[in-house]
């Protein structure tokens, strides 16, 4: 019987010198090996629990979601969160995790009871309050209660040093992380949750980030409203999650986490993406998690719950080949600073569009027939040859009197139809101006949207997205 796997002992003799029965040898051929005399062994564990290479080997993992196909629908993944808090509940335990209050702001919070359980299932991609939910638990397990406490990896060892800070015996509870991406700005959570309730002119009754509405692969954000009406986007289609899943907008610290690779959770979970390819086997095509053991304790609970949940081991590295961020720590985007900077003046998708995609668009956008009524002074930006190409086009929908141009060996001349044009600071001296850009590269026309924006001029437009109104108008 061989403590570490062929090849890996390095023969240091940790084992041996800790063996109360002297029963441990070393075999040398090409390799060496620390073998047990099974007959002198009393199986004490010493010499596992001093060996480095055990030491250093990645924890269990596994493939598991639980055998109640109601809960695993309720669920972001396989429902294995809920199979081990009903696990603590039976036991007249407590639970905690995250939840919505009233206005949809996340906090974390107790429940005592499976019909409250609802509350704290489901992922939750905004960052959640602890408020005084560390010394509630010092408090449960003074009480002598048993404990789950689920959060990020940041929280569960914020707790953890909260706990041995205050010398409280945890040996009631259980800490459970997730692999996580990182945390969005709760201002755009905000934002975002204003301008839904503006676009559907109602409250929110409830929201899902994980709706199976199609399935566990192609889940997406959907949103009741209290009028009735219902909003429902995949992933790659809505705006909140393009900029979480994008790392656009995420809290500074998430950039610099210090909380990757092994963790001090009793159990990490996740979902296990790629199962389908890695082991179709164990593939449940409504949500299939990762369970990661991290302790001992971690271990106990899960062997609790077995009878409840398929589950197949498998390795850290297949988990972690779709789930990278186990390991690494997001990239700060360099569109991140122009984001917050902007992020007051636009709506999130004409942000996304400004910022990321880099399209002169949906800035203030005005039908022509809008400029006429408001008396707008039309100002073409660009003396170039998509003014020469579209001019006339223009005069069809509006009187023009000022061209600018960033060249300024055109300022002061007269240029394409007795126009004369101007430099970008005398836009400033036009009242009631609206710019047109009329630049046909995309990034040149976007740098020109920018330098705008610096000059705090907001009322302007690319040229053929006026158009597109344009062409939907009728004019007499």
């Amino acid at each position: 019987m061989v403590i570490s796997d062929k090849g890996l002992c390095s023969g240091c003799g940790a084992c041996k010198s800790v063996c109360p029965k002297d029963c441990i040898s070393f075999k040398e051929d090409d390799n060496i090996t620390a073998v047990i005399d099974k007959e002198k062994c009393i199986d004490c564990g010493l010499c596992r629990k001093v060996c480095p290479i055990l030491k250093k080997e990645s924890p269990k993992a596994y493939a598991a979601y639980s055998l109640d196909e109601e809960l695993v629908m309720k669920s972001a993944s396989g429902g294995m969160f809920s199979v081990f808090a009903e696990s603590i509940l039976e036991k007249g335990g407590v639970v905690f995790g995250a939840a919505f209050d009233e206005n949809f702001e996340v906090h974390h919070k107790a429940i005592e009871t499976k019909d409250d359980l609802d509350k704290l299932r489901r992922s939750k991609y905004v960052r959640s309050r602890i408020e005084n939910c560390f010394e509630e638990v010092a408090s449960y397990l003074d009480s002598e209660r048993t404990v789950l406490f689920t959060g990020t990896s940041c929280q569960t060892e914020g707790l953890l040093s909260y706990l041995s800070a205050k010398n409280t015996d945890t040996s009631l509870l259980y800490t459970q992380d997730l692999i996580c991406h990182g945390t969005v700005l709760p201002s755009v959570w905000r934002k975002y949750l204003s301008e839904k309730k503006k676009e559907y002119n109602s409250e929110i009754k409830d929201i899902s980030f994980r709706n199976k509405k199609y399935s566990w692969n192609k889940q997406g954000i959907s949103i009741e409203f209290e009028n009735g009406m219902e909003y429902f986007a995949k992933w790659s289609d809505d705006i909140y999650m393009k900029i979480f899943l994008n790392d656009y907008l995420l809290c500074e610290s998430c950039y610099n986490c210090k909380y990757r690779g092994k963790r001090k959770s009793d159990i990490t979970i996740a979902d296990f993406w790629g199962i389908s390819d890695i082991d179709p086997d164990a593939c449940n095509k409504y949500g299939t998690s990762a369970v990661i053991i991290n302790t001992p304790k971690g271990e106990e609970l899960f062997s609790s719950v077995k009878e409840k949940i398929f589950f197949k081991e498998e390795s850290l590295n297949d988990i972690t080949k779709y789930n990278p961020i186990y390991y690494t720590t997001v990239k700060k985007p360099k569109e991140r600073q122009q984001l917050l900077e902007k992020i007051d003046e636009f709506s999130l998708d004409e942000l996304y569009k400004i910022c990321v995609e880099k399209k002169p668009m949906g800035f203030k956008k005005q039908k022509p027939s809008r400029l006429k009524e408001e008396k707008k002074e039309i100002v073409i930006f660009g003396a170039g040859q998509c003014l020469n190409d579209n001019l006339d086009r223009i005069r069809n929908f509006a009187t023009v009197r000022y061209v600018a141009d960033n060249n300024s060996s055109k300022w002061g001349k007269k240029i394409l139809g007795g126009l004369t044009c101007i430099s970008p600071d005398e836009i400033l001296k036009i009242d009631n101006a609206y710019v047109l850009i009329a630049i046909e590269n995309p990034k040149i026309a976007f740098t020109v949207a920018s330098q705008l924006l610096d000059m705090k001029i907001t009322d302007f437009d690319y040229i053929h997205n006026w158009f597109d109104y344009a062409d939907r108008e009728d004019y007499v």
